[in-house]
């Protein structure tokens, strides 16, 4: 309910979130094979990001934590 109202209202901030998830997981995937400091770093990010939806039932390893 609350994903379909911000669609609707505003498009333009979902698009732009959506955007920014995209490039991350570029910037991971790309660094992955360059760096393991950066692909570190990255991906301490990613998490950050995720961890606001770890209370949502279909997180991946909710029932691990």
């Amino acid at each position: 309910m609350v994903a379909e109202h911000l669609v609707r209202a505003q498009p333009r901030r979902v698009y732009a979130d959506l955007t920014a998830w995209v490039n991350l997981v570029d910037m991971l995937d790309y660094w992955a094979t360059y760096d393991p400091v950066a692909t570190n770093e990255l991906l301490t990010v990613v998490l950050l990001f995720a961890d606001r939806y770890r209370d949502h039932p279909d997180y991946p390893g909710r029932g691990r934590r």
